[in-house]
């Protein structure tokens, strides 16, 4: 089991399911509820989908009652009176049937589980998320670049983009500082390579420079 945990608290579990269940049901969707908000006549074993408690007992009860009392019928027709131990044989038979039918409702839901988490895994390794442009897992070439004042020429800040020059506009370039911005592209490489670029550069401004950044460098990255 441990699919999932469950704040008794929150009513909720604290994290998601793995098994999307239903598209047109809100409460199916919502991934952090136990059994559709319906704890009362339905059960979460694998913490996967919740199934009716009720109907897989109301099946097991009337199937096992079904054949306990045929039995006892046949019993009856056959070899006359029926003992208490008779008795007992076919009504514990009959539980027996009650049981199986309920963990063969159990079995299904599993069966269910599973085929429904593979199909899901199997969506998402067919179809990935995209991957946006600024994560470092892009696979677009990035640039290194530099920003300097057009009055002195002193670096105001060290960047890495996948943009190019369009990363800013003429607008922030001119406006930004008194005098404008220079924008240099100095490096070229993976979205990785030139963020580990930008974070060398800046570490060795602060070095030079009394453990202070370049103006428009809000932090080390």
């Amino acid at each position: 089991m441990n699919s999932r945990y469950y704040d008794p608290n929150w009513g909720r579990f604290i994290n998601s399911d793995t098994v999307i269940a239903g598209i047109r049901n809100d409460l199916l969707s919502n991934m952090y509820a136990y059994t559709e908000n319906n704890p009362v006549i339905k059960k979460d074993s694998e913490g996967t989908i919740g199934t009716i408690v009720i109907l897989e007992a109301i099946a097991g009860i009337t199937v096992g009652t079904i054949s306990a009392v045929s039995k006892m019928v046949k019993h009856h027709q056959t070899k006359g009176k029926i003992k208490v131990s008779d008795w007992l044989q076919y009504t514990s038979e009959g539980a027996q049937v009650t049981s199986g039918i309920m963990n063969f409702g159990m079995m299904g839901q599993n069966v269910y589980s599973t085929a429904s988490f593979n199909y899901n895994s199997y969506q998402i390794s067919k179809y990935p998320a995209p991957v946006h442009g600024n994560s470092l897992k892009t696979t677009k070439p990035a640039q290194g670049y530099i920003l300097t004042s057009r009055l002195d020429g002193s670096i105001q800040k060290y960047g890495e983009t996948t943009m190019g020059f369009k990363r800013y506009t003429n607008k922030f370039l001119n406006t930004r500082i008194e005098g404008g911005l220079d924008m240099k592209m100095v490096k070229e490489g993976t979205k990785k390579e030139m963020h580990d670029w930008q974070h060398k550069m800046i570490v060795d401004y602060k070095k030079v420079h009394d453990d202070k950044r370049s103006p428009l460098n809000f932090n080390d990255y």
